[in-house]
């Protein structure tokens, strides 16, 4: 394999996050189920307003360590709540403080606890503890650490008003509202929670689900997507959930022979289902499969939504450079969306993408040129050019290496240019960009 194609390929397989369930079963951390989260004294669906401290991003030429644990404050502005009757302090009608420990920064590595992650303009639904009457203490979460503590969910609530005072609903409503009216993110992460929680869900989900989004094949198609997504143990395909297959020959679901990044996957998928849960998406995927109209496109409609989630999920973390912390979510959608790599459709729409300098669109070229279809190439290293001029852009680790592995000689001198250019304005950007081209060989 020559030397780019592989270097590339490695630095594509950096940034794609393993699966919630295997950083746990890694690090030996807690998994917060639906029902321990239902039994809060408060759940609170609000909007983060504010950080104190501020989030940075604190960027470095050459980081080594992690940003350290501290203790934070985020207000919150109430947009919805269930208390329980014996719950002391009542929730405030507008905004509230919320005191956690989170890091203020970049994390480069396996960390010994998952701390929540609270961000301004972020919806959350949010576990809180009994709040000693009248005190000036801000409010707590239930707990300190573990994966799923706080829920990304839709902000605005289209489904009707419960009918129970019961925390379960409450959640249940949260869930479908999520899948019929949320953004990309709410609607992959309610997509996590059926994945994993379906026995908790159902069947009120489903039945409700129906009667939300109805005849919308759009959503469904959406819906869809995202429980494939949340399959990635064993990787279903649309033609897996129409013959009713739960667990596919792997295989036969790999678009291609077996490559090296391939086969890494595919260990990775072995190590999920070792120590993650069972993922569960069978069943309500074949409800949406059932509701889009046109089987034969249904493939299509499926990649199509996905591939229009992309700039949201590419866009979602914090500091994409310098930690590696990048999207779970677009690291998904790259390992779903790769068995399209030679789909002339799925090309020319990626191509598209890249014209319209579209959020992510890079990330996919990107893992598509390391499998060795180039026919978006120049595309590519057109957006990559423009790309490496801003900083702070989601997809600039992308566009670096593309440019150092793929790029011409011309391509090469131009970046060396854009890194002069940013000495004085951004030294640590500059530092990045030299450090990482005296890293990369020549092609």
């Amino acid at each position: 394999m020559p030397l780019a194609r592989r270097t590339i390929r490695l630095a594509l397989l950096v940034l794609i996050a393993l699966s919630p369930a295997l950083k746990a079963g890694l690090s030996m951390q807690r998994i917060w189920s639906l029902k321990e989260i239902a039994d809060a004294p408060v759940l609170l669906v609000g909007r983060v307003v504010s950080l104190d401290p501020e989030l940075g991003p604190h960027l470095w030429g050459n980081p080594k360590t992690s940003a350290p644990e501290k203790e934070m404050t985020a207000e919150v502005e109430v947009l919805r709540f269930y208390q329980r009757p014996a719950a002391a302090d009542a929730v405030p009608g507008e905004h509230l403080k919320i005191r956690f420990i989170g890091v203020d920064g970049p994390v480069f590595s396996f960390t010994p606890r998952d701390l929540p992650a609270l961000e301004p303009g972020q919806v959350l639904l949010l576990p809180l503890r009994n709040k000693p009457r009248e005190s000036s203490e801000p409010w707590q979460l239930v707990g300190e650490e573990g994966y799923g503590l706080t829920t990304r969910v839709a902000a605005s609530m289209a489904e009707p008003a419960l009918t129970s005072n019961d925390p379960r609903a409450f959640v249940i409503r949260e869930v479908v509202n999520s899948l019929s009216h949320g953004d990309p993110i709410a609607i992959l992460t309610a997509a996590s929670l059926v994945a994993r929680q379906a026995g908790y869900l159902e069947p009120e989900l489903t039945s409700q689900l129906q009667s939300s989004i109805g005849s919308n094949s759009a959503r469904w198609a959406q819906v869809l997507g995202n429980l494939l997504l949340n399959s990635r143990n064993v990787s279903l395909t649309v033609a897996d959930v129409r013959a009713g297959k739960a667990e596919p020959d792997e295989k036969a679901a790999e678009p291609a022979p077996l490559t090296e990044k391939a086969a890494k996957r595919a260990k990775l998928q072995a190590e999920i289902r070792a120590r993650g849960p069972n993922f569960k998406v069978l069943p309500l995927a074949q409800v949406a499969l059932s509701n889009l109209p046109d089987a034969a496109h249904a493939e299509t409609q499926v990649w199509q939504a996905l591939l229009a989630d992309v700039p949201a999920f590419a866009d979602e973390p914090r500091y994409p450079l310098f930690s590696g912390n990048s999207s779970e979510a677009l690291g998904y959608t790259l390992n779903y969306l790769a068995r399209y790599r030679d789909d002339p459709a799925f090309i020319n729409a990626v191509r598209t993408a890249l014209r319209e300098d579209r959020s992510g669109s890079l990330a996919i070229a990107g893992n598509m040129i390391g499998e060795g279809q180039k026919a978006c190439l120049p595309d590519a290293l057109a957006r990559a050019m423009k790309v490496i001029s801003r900083p702070t852009a989601s997809d600039v680790f992308f566009a670096i290496m593309l440019v150092l592995t793929q790029g011409s000689d011309e391509q090469r001198r131009q970046y060396v240019a854009v890194a002069q250019e940013f000495k004085n304005t951004n030294p640590d950007y500059a530092a990045f960009l030299l450090m990482k081209l005296n890293q990369t060989p020549a092609h």
